[in-house]
């Protein structure tokens, strides 16, 4: 697929978002410049709202764990909204396509506070057992289901497509912010603060990110306001499926997700497993979870901070993949508590600085009209391999240690991603995606 043979977006910045209010539909203006109106209330927003995400997703991997005692079960809750994207994601990003996007984003967002609100008053009142906790953790998930690919194609239409690369930096490094506070605070927060109470926090994150959005000028989609039917939706699903195939670069990404993030995904999810079994104080859970948030921190910058020619950027994926599993392994591998978290840092720099290349690369390939649809199939690729590695490393857990565990997952991850990132399609589509013609 050549640069001069993709259709033009219709979707132009410029559109009047003709959905909304009589008072919002003004003409937006195409971005000329990356920090403008619109891209800081959606990172103010988001800010807000991973924050939340982030103490709510300790509290209750930290509630269920210390009321079951099971790394299985913990890894089950883990990887429940993982599931129902990788099922639904494609239908729903197919839904992002016709819908208002400004209106699904804030109805979702009031939705998820509201039932947070509500596991947090559980929480408290000591009302919730696991079975109504998943319940609860069902609804939230199937509404993060429709807002992940809804939101995640807002930041291409906001800014000028030369800065789309260093957006997903910025954006990357907002949430690595985030991280680094809440992870950071988390082993203290749990202790001094409460489950109940962080879940709230969580609920009243969600209403504050729907409200900063409220404000946003969101670009039409090419397809919004058409037709919804079971029927179109179908087509939708079809035509994206068959981007996705007909991409190079894109293909290959798909069917090597799964395996690649089934290998080696599902250790992050049981850090606090790892902690406890080193021997670990849970202040230490929290600083070593800040080492993960300091490392993606600094990778995102760095892919801000330096402008890399188009042809040098396969090589650098390579190299950064390759040295972050090198990284994760000596830390799997070493007892002192320092040269564990120095280790994992640099093990999220590497792969921070590899992951944000690539996907703003690769997703720039993909026509305006079938971006959502398309972006729900590489989520649910990616997500669903992180889900069953997730399950697996949990189950496995359970009867070894999750250091060899890891290890042997990492190891193993090794093959299928020399084979992706090595591949001429691979290289061609991230060259081609930034204007620098055929790889070097």
């Amino acid at each position: 697929m050549t640069r001069s043979a993709r259709p033009k977006p219709s979707g132009d910045p410029g559109t009047p978002d003709a959905s909304a209010s009589p008072a919002a539909a003004i003409a937006v203006p195409p971005p000329t410049r990356l920090f403008n109106r619109d891209f800081v209330l959606m990172l103010q927003g988001s800010f807000v709202s991973r924050l939340g995400d982030v103490v709510y997703s300790i509290a209750i991997g930290f509630y269920v764990y210390h009321l079951t005692g099971s790394a299985s079960l913990m890894g089950v809750f883990a990887s429940l909204s993982m599931f129902l994207n990788m099922f639904l994601g494609p239908l729903a990003g197919a839904l992002a396509d016709r819908i208002d996007r400004r209106a699904a984003i804030v109805s979702v967002d009031v939705l998820r506070g509201l039932v947070m609100l509500g596991i947090g008053a559980l929480v408290l009142a000591g009302r919730l057992d696991v079975g109504s906790l998943f319940g609860f953790s069902v609804v939230a998930a199937l509404l993060g289901v429709l807002f992940n690919p809804t939101a995640g194609t807002v930041l291409i239409d906001i800014v000028p497509k030369a800065e789309f690369v260093r957006s997903r930096s910025v954006a990357s490094t907002a949430q690595t912010l985030v991280d680094l506070v809440g992870k950071a605070a988390s082993g203290l927060l749990l202790v001094y603060v409460g489950v109940g109470e962080l879940i709230l926090f969580n609920g009243v994150s969600f209403l504050v990110n729907a409200l900063l959005v409220a404000f946003v000028r969101i670009p039409r989609t090419p397809k919004q306001g058409t037709p919804i039917r079971v029927r179109t939706l179908l087509v939708d699903l079809r035509e994206g499926l068959a981007a996705v195939v007909a991409t190079k670069g894109l293909n290959m990404l798909f069917f090597s997700a799964i395996l690649i993030n089934f290998l080696g995904s599902g250790f992050y999810n049981l850090i606090l497993v790892f902690t406890t079994e080193k021997g670990y104080p849970l202040e230490q859970y929290g600083f070593l979870m800040t080492a993960l948030s300091v490392g993606a921190l600094l990778g995102s910058l760095l892919v801000a901070a330096v402008k890399m020619a188009p042809k040098r950027r396969p090589g650098v994926l390579f190299a950064s993949f390759l040295t972050s599993m090198a990284f994760l392994a000596a830390g799997l591998l070493l007892r002192p508590f320092a040269a564990v978290a120095a280790m994992f840092l640099l093990a999220e720099l590497t792969s921070a600085v590899g992951n944000t290349i690539l996907n703003a690369s690769l997703l720039l390939l993909v026509p305006s009209d079938k971006r959502a649809t398309v972006m729900g199939f590489l989520m649910s690729s990616s997500i669903g391999g992180m889900a069953l590695s997730t399950v697996a490393y949990g189950f496995a857990a359970d009867y070894f240690p999750v250091t060899a565990v890891a290890l042997v997952g990492t190891l193993l991850s090794l093959a299928p991603l020399c084979w992706l990132l090595l591949h001429r399609d691979v290289q061609g589509a991230i060259v081609e995606s930034s204007g620098g013609g055929s790889p070097a």
